[in-house]
């Protein structure tokens, strides 16, 4: 419906009616003491309103009221009424999403009826241990009320409750009560500021739950967690859980596994491969250990698979080993994300890789995968960020020309030795890091192409020709590093400084430094106001740095340039930072 204005009084004189629905219309003002009139009323829902003001005590007198709902009025006000404990049948009370204030009244532990408490998003403050008292409560959610402190003590009192939600907000204290709620099905207290314990062994009831960024370090991962057969989603995430990861093939039905930034050991199972169903497998920065197994291709919904950072020093032997198993190529339907830097993984990668079609992310940093990149990444259509920093790969980089969506390439410090031909279709690049190889010869022009690139890391490689003279049609280059080329048999860059560069209008870094630069710097360089590092010494140029370089700053919080030359270049005084002569 749309029924707009203010409720009638004349509402209040119907003193007969049993249920009002007046949900999900564009109703504004208060509700009025008048509801309190009502008094065979059994059935009050106002929620997806635009009431204002407090909720009336005169609620209290309407001793049949079984559901009242509030919720999604986000201007309603006041306290909830110390009244409302005198409905001993209200099963359903939800005034989320409102501006309600205040602690929970004491009189609500009479409520032993009531089977829904729902007040998340509001202004409440205190504890709520008075709802503890309720053995029929099934559903009890206050998350994202910052002031509502105390603790979970008592709560093991809710024999029935299925669903606990009390992430966002200030409780502090242990979870051990959990352990005695042989009914809960979710359980969510992220971002709350809970410590340890946890109860030796949760209920193995839950479906969902979720500690993130809750602090339990140090605090022993249960050791029924293998026994969790109806878990779908458990996040586990930042907590500093310390322990073996106990056998977890029985999570068959679970959808979303994240166990991030722990302090566990132990390894993945073969029978992952049972998880159909699971779209995120994400247990990064944990320490845990041995191979991917070959069962994650059986994993056809997943999406994404972060097994990162499990190589740490406070976990013995972590981080995970072996190759990337062939069977990765029959996740090409679902898999978006494959994130496994910082481990001990090693080989090459498998061309099946090519058939993840749907892949965005490749993140394989600080590794050992070695040997050519295959052919088949060109195939990886929806990819759009490829990190491969810190393994040992080598060779030319295949063609890339099928991955339109490329955004970022990082691929320093391996052994790559030559660039693609098709090199400047790849239009899409904004950042390209490449330092740290063996790339020879000159720098191919066809990154003159690149017209959205933002950032260019080349240095320390074997480049030995000139700068590309059309360099300034990069128009949106704000770095451009090719420092130390001159190493190994190398001569490095030669060549004069490009005049183009002073088409660069956003270049705020320009370090060719260790090469065989010759020539003088072209004047318009001074013409660059976002320029804050020109780093050319250890070259062979000549001339003086252009004057306008070196003009004072215009306020305090104008940057000056960074300007470093070798003594065959004149710099005023006190222009350069790095100039002995």
């Amino acid at each position: 419906n749309r029924l707009r204005g203010f409720i009638p009084e004349s509402l209040f004189s119907l003193t007969e009616l049993s249920t009002v629905y007046l949900d999900d219309n564009r109703l504004k003002g208060p509700l009025g003491e008048g509801v309190g009139n009502l008094v065979k009323l059994k059935e009050l829902t106002l929620s997806n309103n635009r009431l204002t003001g407090d909720v009336p005590e005169g609620l209290g007198n309407l001793s049949g009221l079984t559901q009242l709902w509030l919720y999604n009025n986000p201007e309603i006000t006041g306290q909830l009424p110390a009244s409302l404990g005198d409905l001993g049948d209200l099963r359903e009370l939800a005034v989320y999403n409102t501006k309600i204030s205040g602690s929970v009244p004491s009189s609500y532990s009479n409520l032993q009826s009531l089977q829904t408490f729902k007040a998340e998003y509001c202004l409440l403050e205190g504890d709520i241990s008075a709802l503890y008292a309720i053995q029929t409560l099934k559903t009890l959610s206050v998350s994202g009320n910052a002031g509502i402190s105390g603790s979970l003590e008592g709560a093991a009192n809710l024999t029935n409750v299925e669903e606990i939600y009390v992430s966002e907000t200030s409780m502090t204290g242990t979870l051990e009560d959990l352990g005695a709620l042989s009914k809960l099905r979710m359980f969510n207290a992220a971002e709350a500021g809970f410590t340890g314990p946890l109860p030796e062994s949760l209920p193995v009831s839950l479906v969902e739950i979720d500690l993130t960024n809750v602090p339990l370090d140090g605090t022993a991962i249960p050791t029924n967690l293998g026994s969790l057969t109806n878990i779908q989603k458990i996040r586990f995430t930042n907590n500093g859980l310390t322990g073996v990861l106990p056998d977890i093939s029985a999570w068959t039905s679970a959808i979303v596994v994240d166990m991030a930034d722990n302090r566990i050991s132990g390894v993945l199972p073969d029978a992952i491969g049972t998880w159909t169903s699971c779209k995120r497998l994400t247990i990064p920065n944990s320490g845990i250990s041995g191979t991917l197994p070959s069962t994650i291709g059986d994993m056809m919904s997943l999406e994404i698979l972060d097994l990162s950072g499990n190589k740490r020093d406070d976990v013995e032997d972590s981080g995970l080993t072996g190759g990337i198993p062939t069977e990765i190529g029959y996740l090409a339907s679902s898999l978006r994300q494959l994130i496994l830097h910082g481990n001990d993984m090693d080989g090459p990668l498998p061309t099946e890789i090519g058939m993840l079609s749907k892949l965005e992310v490749l993140h394989l940093k600080e590794n050992g995968f070695n040997g050519n990149l295959p052919d088949e990444v060109n195939s990886l259509r929806s990819l759009a960020y490829i990190n491969l920093e810190r393994n040992r790969f080598e060779g030319q980089i295949p063609s890339l020309a099928g991955l339109s969506f490329l955004r970022e390439l990082i691929i320093s410090k391996n052994f790559f030795s030559a660039f693609p031909a098709d090199w400047g279709t790849l239009v899409g690049l904004v950042n390209v890091e490449a330092s740290d190889n063996l790339f020879e010869g000159q720098i191919p022009d066809s990154f003159t192409d690149l017209y959205n690139l933002d950032q260019l890391f080349l240095h320390n490689n074997l480049f030995d020709g000139t700068i590309p003279e059309n360099i300034g049609s990069m128009a949106r280059l704000s770095v451009f590093t090719a420092r130390n080329n001159a190493r190994r048999s190398s001569p490095g860059l030669r060549g004069p400084v490009p005049t183009s560069i002073a088409r660069l209008y956003e270049l705020n870094e320009f370090d060719v430094s260790d090469n065989r630069l010759t020539g003088t710097i072209p004047p318009e360089v001074a013409n660059l106001e976002f320029l804050t590092k020109f780093i050319v010494h250890q070259n062979n140029l000549s001339g003086s740095v252009p004057e306008l370089m070196c003009r004072e700053k215009d306020s305090l919080d104008e940057e000056s340039i960074d300007i470093q030359v070798d003594c065959g270049v004149i710099c005023p005084e006190g222009c350069c930072t790095d100039y002995t002569c």
